[in-house]
């Protein structure tokens, strides 16, 4: 596989201790080598969008509390 990319990364709302981010994600090219190391075959993956929720704990670090494909998205 071919390095993953966050295309973008957008605030969608805010509180003190919790927000949400729609995170649009591509994972890159799945690439398949033969045994003799030539490429077989490349097929690209297409980005997915995802909602996340962050949420601060009582010392104020951030930390994922869930990501979730965007309503009509699929799992990866």
């Amino acid at each position: 596989d071919e390095i993953s990319v966050l295309d973008s990364v957008e605030l969608v709302d805010t509180a003190p201790t919790v927000a949400t981010l729609r995170v649009v994600y591509s994972p890159g090219i799945r690439v398949v080598v033969e045994e003799s190391g030539g490429v077989f075959d490349q097929e690209p993956y297409p980005g997915q969008t995802f909602v996340v929720l962050l949420s601060a704990d009582e010392t104020g670090r951030w930390r994922i509390a869930s990501a979730t494909p965007e309503a009509g998205e699929t799992e990866l």
